[in-house]
């Protein structure tokens, strides 16, 4: 379907000439157009600020400068979207979005091996080549430091990429700022020597940033680009290409424009007089953001830092366990945030639910250590591997992060809570205190002074599986008496050899936050199991979790945060979650899945 709207030449010329006749008469009369929406990141990093460019590109592949009023949510890049607005030449001030049609592909979560086509490029009044095709593909991928070796490592292997460089190519205009303009012509130069279908992401390199002041600039995902060979799906970067003579500069404005590609904004600092962190329900007003002030995430100033706990969330790049969402209080673990293990890496400790803004508040914890890339965030002789860096979010659209100091200093290279240091939450009852660090092993005291309220399965149903012992009783308390069930031969494809639904009905119909829990184990080793949500509103199950059963009882906690009505029944306040053993990797079968604990915990809107 996007193809064939990038198709429809004709209608984008009735459409250009509906505009001019609307323009021509009456400039304020309001007109509905329609395109692909983009945001595109300018990173003036030397000088603080940014700029966020929103762009509508017409079938034709003009593209149309929108702006919007404040407080407007804006659609997400990449839809097809319908606007109306106050249109002027190539400009529309956005009155309201009318229609928006998510992105049939490619928005997906950044795993696997991502394609990367890399175009040098300058001008006609300047053929300045300050680099080598062979340069810029070593810093790429050069097996001992490069782009790729910190992409695997930040995303624990589960991405990595894969370059080929062309170029130079003197394209047939002056020096100026006119990026889009830079890559319809260098697409021109390029497509008789690329296919672009083989590649998914694109990289335009340019010598002193053209005729623009910006360190680099990134689509903030993908969009749908019109080439000879036909509409083409990338995100895009552009870089300066001097920067890829130094494997770091390479490496840092590779990961940081690379990161607005995977749809990832600043790393922001965010500080307060006298306070780690200020009042709640207010989105963090009374604040002070700083661009990019956290030095340990690429995605702020210049630095190796892997990608924070927050972000790498939001590229499900954690395994389960590995990400510890915390609404009670109790003793938990950190591992070192970059060595790859199973063990948590982070924390995100539940703030409450604010009625004024509507948002979920969190706060992260995670340890660094100087391992990998990390050993770049070498800040006050290394204060800061010995403490819990956190960073402040609320569940809006935005991907920012807000780093906190928690030595008030604001300037943030000794933010980290040390161990012996204890927080206090000024507006919520939670605190949270450094215990200590024993070899990989950093342990955290959590103390929060509200819960959710616990509301126990009323019944359950075996879907999959041989009921061997045990009752609904079993599962309300956590005390090794167990329901057990027998794995069975699947007999269709997407089937678990034990599936089991709790019933459940949740005292609100629209909480803040809701949550299952569920304590098993099984008979064998070559286990795996997954927790899903029933999904009232699509009559579907939402996966949470899935992870490898281990030798002992174990919990799975997941928790959603985000649209609860569709897991809540209208009317009725029915709650439903499925527990599934998969025994792929067992010998044979015959084996037990045994469930000592299941609840859910809910939390109100208030």
């Amino acid at each position: 379907m996007r193809a064939m709207r990038f198709l429809a030449v004709s209608a984008a010329v009735l459409l250009t000439a509906a505009l001019a006749v609307a323009q021509s008469r009456s400039a304020q009369r309001p007109t509905v157009i329609s395109g692909e929406y983009m945001e595109t990141v300018a990173c003036y990093i030397d000088q603080g600020r940014e700029e966020v460019q929103h762009t509508l590109t017409l079938s034709s592949g003009a593209v149309m400068n929108l702006s919007f009023p404040e407080g407007m949510d804006h659609p997400q890049p990449g839809a097809w979207v319908s606007l109306r607005g106050i249109v002027r030449d190539m400009n529309c001030e956005v009155i309201e979005v009318l229609e928006e049609l998510l992105p049939e592909n490619g928005n997906t979560l950044p795993t696997g091996e991502q394609k990367i086509l890399v175009l040098l490029i300058n001008f006609q009044d300047a053929p300045t080549q300050n680099t080598t095709p062979g340069i810029v593909w070593d810093q790429f991928m050069n097996p001992v430091s490069s782009v790729n070796r910190w992409f695997q490592e930040t995303s624990f292997g589960k991405m990595w990429i894969d370059v080929d460089v062309f170029g130079w190519y003197t394209l047939p205009v002056n020096r100026s700022c006119d990026p889009n303009g830079w890559r319809n012509l260098a697409i021109q130069a390029a497509s008789p020597h690329v296919t672009f279908a083989n590649y998914n992401r694109l990289f335009i390199l340019v010598p002193g940033g053209g005729g623009c002041s910006w360190g680099g600039l990134g689509t903030l995902g993908f969009q749908t680009l019109n080439t000879p060979q036909g509409p083409w799906l990338t995100t895009t970067s552009w870089c300066r290409s001097e920067y890829y003579n130094d494997n770091r500069l390479a490496i840092a404005i590779s990961t940081h424009e690379g990161g607005h590609n995977l749809a990832q904004h600043h790393a922001s600092s965010r500080s307060y007089v006298g306070e780690t962190l200020g009042t709640f329900d207010t989105n963090g007003g009374g604040g002070t953001m700083d661009e990019y002030n956290d030095r340990f995430d690429t995605m702020g100033n210049w630095n190796l830092g892997a990608y924070n706990a927050r972000h790498k969330e939001n590229l499900g790049w954690f395994d389960p366990g590995q990400l510890v969402t915390v609404t009670r209080s109790g003793f938990y673990t950190l591992s070192p945030y970059t060595l790859y293990s199973s063990a948590p890496k982070a924390l995100k400790v539940f703030r409450g639910y604010g009625p004024s803004t509507q948002r979920t508040e969190f706060v992260y914890f995670e340890w660094r250590r100087p391992i990998g890339y990390d050993t770049d965030i070498n800040y006050n002789n290394g204060i800061n591997y010995t403490g819990a860096l956190a960073h402040f979010h609320w569940n809006n659209s935005n991907t920012r992060t807000h780093l906190l100091d928690f030595t008030l200093g604001n300037n943030f290279l000794d933010a980290a809570l040390q161990v012996g240091q204890q927080w206090n939450d000024n507006y919520r009852p939670i605190s949270v205190r450094v215990v200590s660090i024993a070899g990989n092993t950093m342990t955290l005291e959590v103390n929060i002074g509200f819960s959710g309220v616990e509301r126990l399965p009323t019944s359950y149903t075996i879907q999959r599986g041989t009921h061997i012992s045990g009752t609904l009783t079993d599962v309300h308390t956590s005390n090794d008496s167990r329901l057990v069930i027998r794995g069975v031969p699947p007999f269709a494809l997407g089937e678990s050899e034990v599936m089991v639904i709790f019933n459940g009905t949740s005292q609100v119909s629209n909480p803040a936050v809701i949550g299952f829990k569920l304590e098993s184990h099984a008979s064998t080793g070559g286990i795996r199991k997954m927790v899903e949500l029933w999904d009232w509103s699509n009559s579907k199950w939402v996966a949470t979790d899935y992870r490898t059963v281990s030798s002992g009882t174990d919990t799975i906690q997941v928790f959603a945060e985000e649209n609860l009505q569709r897991f809540v029944q209208s009317g009725t306040n029915a709650i439903r979650a499925r527990a599934r053993f998969d025994g792929q990797l067992a010998f044979g079968f015959g084996w037990e899945a045994r469930i000592d604990h299941a609840v859910w915990e809910v939390f109100p809107r208030s």
